[in-house]
């Protein structure tokens, strides 16, 4: 799986910081939150981190960090990506999250590009 990304969504139900759902995917596809992704029909395996690529990280938490190192997770940050060139970059992300696997599953979140280059859009919402 190669996750495009500010964030990790390494958190668990025990660790976030902010208690939201959508900073847990990634950890719930390791099988590390109470969701468990195996009780879905057809959702097969968890994901082995050895075949998790990250590219674009930039805001990550400490958990999040000790979470990427200890388990050997590849990640890039975006000064990896102004560094090494995004096209190194993708070829060294498709070896690793393509090795010994059928596929590989690719997620893009908005919040890894550049916020000069593509601000996120984000909306108010009020309570009427």
């Amino acid at each position: 799986m190669i996750w495009f990304d500010a964030h990790a969504d390494l958190n668990t139900e025990e660790r976030s910081l902010s208690g939201n759902m959508h900073g847990m995917s990634v950890a719930a596809s390791l099988g590390h939150t109470a969701f468990n992704l195996s009780h879905i029909a057809g959702a097969g395996a968890f994901i082995d981190p050895s075949n998790l690529v990250y590219i674009g990280l930039r805001d990550l938490d400490e958990y999040e960090k000790e979470q990427i190192k200890g388990l050997g997770i590849r990640a890039f940050t975006m000064h990896d990506i102004d560094r090494m060139g995004i096209q190194q970059v993708i070829e060294q992300a498709v070896a690793t999250a393509g090795k010994g696997t059928d596929g590989i599953h690719v997620s893009f979140d908005m919040d890894c590009l550049d916020p000069r280059e593509a601000p996120v859009w984000a909306p108010q919402y009020r309570v009427v």
